[in-house]
């Protein structure tokens, strides 16, 4: 069995196995294509942009669909209120503060990351 630079541990040369022209085996490969290349359709459903719009117009026709729906109306009598009602007490949190930290929450989280956790390689 041969060690040395050319056999490995296996006792195969290398060298023999590799192509003499590896920029000419590359160009003679049929297979690879640029983008420019592929066809128009193919071009279309691999780019990015489509798919994000695909998942914009599906968002809305989920939205168009809900505000269309006609909501259900169920009777509830006036002595089970109380189970379907939310107790409010006195560490209840008001809901007007619900969209003030639902905005504010993720602001402080992407300024962290920004300033903090990702910090240029430069500084």
């Amino acid at each position: 069995m041969s060690t040395g630079n050319n056999g490995g541990a296996l006792g195969v040369d290398m060298a023999s196995r590799a192509p003499q022209d590896i920029e000419a085996a590359i160009a003679d490969d049929s297979r690879r294509k640029t983008k420019q290349q592929q066809p128009l359709w193919k071009r279309f459903l691999t780019s990015q942009l489509t798919w994000d719009g695909v998942a914009a117009a599906s968002c809305l026709i989920l939205a168009l669909v809900l505000e269309l729906a006609k909501p259900r109306n169920t009777y509830i009598l006036k002595d089970t209120l109380y189970w379907h009602s939310y107790p409010k007490k006195d560490n209840t949190v008001p809901s007007s503060s619900v969209p003030i930290y639902s905005l504010i929450g993720p602001f402080v989280v992407f300024l962290f990351y920004r300033f903090v956790a990702k910090r240029s390689n430069y500084e």
